[in-house]
Order: structure tokens, then sequence, then C-alpha cells
């Protein structure tokens, strides 16, 4: 605004001199100042145009790098080859992997590792030592620094990503399911699968019979995450979902271990019956779930240290394995895997060398495990989150769509929730009376110059100079006055925001939990109304 108001008075002192210098009449200097208006109204009509231009390139820049980046790894690429007839044999050969967001810490260093086809094999090692490691590799969710990684003796680098995958079924420890019915849920297993394909693969995961409880069956809808379902019923639908799959590989990464004693023993049940006759890696910290294993492999700082059968493992008391099983029989804590690992040290170093020994803490190697083993399981999870996060939007806007009665707020609410910043609203507002009083006073300094431009030539010279300066002056004004509205009105519209915010965020933290378990107040839709004007609703 300073620099229009300035503009106008360059305009009146330069069309006066003009006129006194030039012999240009009045007329002629206000069509050129009207034009000169006119194009300026023009070209400030299209300044925000050009910054919503510049925001959206500066916006777009990442996200185009994103969505022009070609993955390492492409699960939808057509190149690769596609086998005949897939046998299930598994092969780790020399691998030496590290994972991306810790290059310098080595989880395998020359790890080998094979698993017959239509054989079990269990993976037994204290948290970190890459455990879920070999599930990821399998599902190529990482290629390794060295070495390969083989599916019936072709490296999988070879294969069709998205063929592989289609013959691998995975059950990991948290069941990824998204807010939709149990049948959607299964079906992504197989798209196309029929009503009796889903029947027969729900009574053989031992679902059937909780399903058919329900009062809409597999039209239930099973929440956020799965949180109107138990967690042995949530394990159960991912176990239909692999049934209808009906892959050549299985694995399974502790499958079991967040489960109840009954839940455990009847997800265990429906997984010995998928587990005939397929090729499955097992990653489990009970080993009940392990003994009826083909092989068991123990792993130790990403190398394979006992290898064999349950009975053949238990025949050496000096073994890790063997201590293992002493010291769950001993404290009959199934969940103290890590810790009996971890003392067991002194029997590993037998088999291997003293490099081997390691004193971390229960909690640690638990913790540890958890964050080596659940990262395939994190990039899901946020995959599904964004997928809610978008339905959860789409469920906002058609409720506003639908005309859901809201309760509307009195501007004296407002006016007290903003009290303690009167003060600044005060100033703000004699800020905004003196620039909304600036623009009518722009009108009169207009017509002022104007009808100078008629006067005698002495009287036009010194009139011109007094309406030049009163122009440069209320550019002046408006200068202070306006940054000191926008400051002002802004701090207190901020402080209102943040405290509806937090009233907001106080009243839904103390809903009770049956509130939280409507649609309408998902999580995803509460963030919505946290960061949109629907803040109000819940006041």
């Amino acid at each position: 605004m300073f620099i229009l108001f300035c503009s106008y008075g360059l305009t009146a002192w330069f069309g006066a001199k003009l006129i006194i210098d030039k012999g240009y009449e009045g007329g002629q200097v206000v069509s050129v100042w009207m034009a000169f208006m006119t194009g300026a109204m023009s070209l400030g009509e299209a300044t925000p145009c050009v910054t919503g231009f510049v925001s959206g390139r500066a916006a777009g820049y990442r996200m185009l790098q994103i969505i022009q980046r070609k993955p390492e790894i492409d699960p939808k690429g057509t190149d690769g080859i596609v086998l005949a007839n897939i046998k299930g044999d598994i092969e780790l050969r020399n691998v030496y992997f590290s994972y991306p967001s810790r290059p310098d810490q080595l989880v395998f260093d020359g790890f080998s590792l094979h698993v017959l086809c239509g054989k079990t094999m269990a993976i037994v090692g204290e948290g970190g030592s890459g455990k879920s490691t070999v599930i990821s590799l399998v599902e190529r969710f990482y290629d390794p620094q060295a070495g390969e990684v083989l599916v019936d003796g072709v490296n999988i680098k070879s294969l069709r990503l998205e063929w592989l995958r289609g013959k691998i079924g995975l059950v990991s420890q948290e069941p990824l399911l998204f807010a939709i019915s149990i049948w959607e849920n299964i079906t992504y297993g197989k798209e196309d699968a029929t009503d009796e394909e889903i029947m027969a693969a729900t009574k053989l995961a031992n679902a059937a019979n909780f399903i058919d409880k329900l009062p809409n069956g597999l039209d239930t809808m099973v929440g956020e995450h799965g949180a109107q379902l138990s967690g042995g019923q949530k394990q159960r639908i991912a176990i239909t979902r692999a049934i209808l799959k009906n892959p050549q590989i299985l694995l399974l990464d502790e499958a079991t271990s967040a489960l109840d004693m009954e839940s455990e023993r009847v997800v265990q049940e429906a997984l010995n019956r998928i587990m005939q006759g397929k090729t499955t890696i097992i990653v489990a910290h009970r080993l009940s779930t392990k003994k009826d294993a083909d092989t068991i492999s123990v792993v130790h700082h990403g190398i394979v240290v006992e290898q064999g059968t349950h009975t053949e493992l238990l025949r050496n008391p000096n073994g890790a394995y063997f201590q293992l099983i002493q010291l769950q029989d001993i404290t009959g804590e199934p969940d103290a895997y890590d810790a009996g690992y971890q003392r067991s040290t002194s029997a590993v170093r037998s088999v291997k060398s003293s490099k081997y020994i390691h004193s971390a803490s229960l909690k640690r190697s638990i913790s540890g495990g958890a964050s080596f083993g659940s990262t395939s399981r994190h990039l899901i999870t946020t995959a599904s989150m964004i997928v809610q996060d978008s339905t959860h939007a789409e469920l906002l806007s058609k409720v506003s769509e639908e005309g859901e009665e809201c309760r509307k707020v009195p501007l004296s609410r407002l006016i007290s929730l903003n009290e303690p910043e009167m003060p600044v609203l005060l100033l703000g507002t004699m800020a905004a009376v003196v620039s909304g009083v600036i623009f009518p006073i722009l009108g009169l300094l207009i017509s002022g110059s104007i009808k100078s431009f008629y006067e005698p030539p002495d009287q036009l010279r010194k009139d011109s100079r007094f309406w030049t300066l009163m122009h440069v002056a209320s550019g002046v004004v408006s200068f202070i006055c306006l940054p000191v509205e926008y400051f002002f009105f802004g701090v207190a519209g901020g402080k209102l925001v943040e405290r509806i915010r937090s009233l907001s965020f106080k009243s839904i933290v103390h809903q009770e939990i049956s509130w939280f378990d409507k649609p309408s107040n998902a999580s995803g839709t509460i963030g919505a109304r946290l960061s949109m004007p629907q803040i109000y609703d819940v006041l």
C-alpha cells in the first residue's frame, strides 16, 4: 500500500510538471492516470495467483521428487522371471546385510541358511540377532549388500517381484487390518475369491466359530487397526487371508507371541493345518511353538551357531538351545526367551568363539528384536494409516455434505474465549479503523489532485506539492497501520485457535470409550476436526 500511495503522489506531481512545462491539458493527464490505476489494480489481482504458483512450486518440488523416483525394488515391475512351478526351496547364501538407517551396523555377516521345500524351519535367537530380517529378505523388502537370496535356486532379484510375493504368505505378530469389514479384509488375500472359498478358509483358520457369533457375521466392521476384535480374532483373520492366498511359502513372524495361552492354542492349531506341505519359516519367542519344526536354527549376532531338530539339539547339554529349554521349564515364563538366550552365552561360546558373548538386559533384547524385526511391518502399517486417514477425511466430508447438525457458536462465547487478549484486540481494532479511513481519504486526495490540474500554473505548482506530500503521508500511515493490524489480530486469532484446540482435546480425552467406537469419532476424523473449522463441533 505504501508503494501504491507513493505512486499516486508521483503521478500527481509529474502530471502537474507536464502541464506546466510541456503544455499538456488536464484531461490528458487524468486519462493517463486512470489508465495507470486500472492497470495497477489488474496487476494487483494477479498477485495472489502468482503467490499461489510460487507456493505450489515449492510444495510440489519434494512431491515430484517422490513421484518421479524409480524404486530400486519395484513391486509392480513387469521385468523378471516367472517360474512355471515353484517348489519353495529357500536359501540365503553368504549374505551381508545392514539396514539403510544403520549402514555401519551389520545384521548379517556372512549369513547362510537353507530351507528345503515343504519343510519347516524355526529360527531361534535373541532380540536383534536377525530373525525377522530373514523374513524381510525373503519377501524382498530389502536387498542384501552382498550374497544371494535364492528361491528354487534362482536369485530373487531375477524374479518378478509381484509374482513372487503372490506365492508368499506372511502372518506377523501385529495383524494388519483395515477399518473395513471382515469380508473385505479377508479378500485382500484373493480379490476374486468366492463365498465358498472364504467360508472354507475361515473354517480352516478356526475363525468361523467367532465370526458366526457376531451380529453381522462377515460384514462386521473391525474398527481402526482391528480394535473391535481381540488379538486372537485378528490373528485368525490374518491367517484366513493367508489361507485364501494359498501360498507355497509361509512366513510366520512371531505370529502367536502377543496372544494369551488359549488364543495361542487355537491359532497354533490353525497354523499347523496350513503349514502342511508348505515351506515354512517360523520366528517366535515361545519355544513350544517351534519344537515340532523339521529344523531349528539358533542365530546369534547374524550367524547360525546351532542347527538341528528339537531332539538333536537337546542331546547337547552344553548347547544354547538346551539351556533355553531348561530355563523356560524352570521359570515357566514363555516370554523369558531372550533372557534365557543371554544367560546361555557360555554355551554359545563353546559352539563358536568368545566374540559371541552377549550381556544385554532382557528389556533391551526384547525391544531390540522389535526394532529390527518390525521394520517391514512399519512400512505396511504406515501405508495402512495413510489409507485410513484418507478414509476418515472422506467420512468427515461426507458427514458435512449430508447436513449433520452442528451447534452454532455465539459471538459472545468467542469473545469470552478471547478475553485475555482484549488489549491486543483493542490495538488491532484501532489500527484497523485508521487503515479503513485511509481509503476514503485516498478518494479525496485523487479528486483534489485532478482539480488542481485545471488551476493556473502558479497555483498548480503550489498545490501539486501539497497533494504529493499528502499522498506520501497517507502511504506512510498505511505502511505502519496495516502490519500493526495484521500482527495484533493474528496474535489474538492464534491464541483463540490454540485455546479452542486445547479445550477440544481435553474434552475428547475425557469421553467414554463407546464414544470412540463410532465411525465418526475415529482418530483420523478427530485429527481433522482439531485442524479444521469443525473443532467447534466438539466444544
